[in-house]
């Protein structure tokens, strides 16, 4: 276990409380960073898997990160280019990344394949998007 988020870089981030044009529905996110009636700017530690995962065996990953599910990838950039694991990426809380986590997936690694697999009777949320 690590203590911090994912993301492209090692680096501190803000996140917030309240709505935004990224994310409308109440809760926490990076996206959040203005103050909602008495609610903080919080800081979190994020890094890339590459360094935290360094000279490992990773057959695995699975991605639900509220929307930072591009910069997540692009910190593990190596391991999947080099070790080609399994891949569980959300891709529903953002529309573009119906497209962006594949085209970015097979930009590092052209041999996956990929399942979008919907688990919602009634909206968009809950998709899936398998590699392998």
């Amino acid at each position: 276990m690590h203590n911090c988020g994912v993301w492209n870089e090692n680096c501190i981030l803000d996140y917030g409380h309240g709505t935004s044009d990224n994310e409308p529905r109440g809760g926490i996110s990076l996206y959040k960073t203005e103050p909602a009636q008495n609610n903080l700017i919080q800081q979190a530690q994020v890094r890339r898997l590459d360094d935290v995962l360094k000279n490992r065996t990773v057959t695995y990953i699975k991605m639900d990160v509220e929307g930072a599910e591009i910069n997540a990838l692009w910190g593990a950039e190596h391991i999947i280019r080099t070790q080609k694991p399994k891949l569980s990426v959300c891709v529903y809380h953002k529309v573009s990344d119906f497209w962006q986590v594949p085209l970015l997936i097979k930009r590092f690694n052209q041999d996956y394949n990929f399942i979008l697999r919907h688990y919602m009777k009634t909206d968009c949320t809950e998709t899936v998007l398998y590699a392998y």
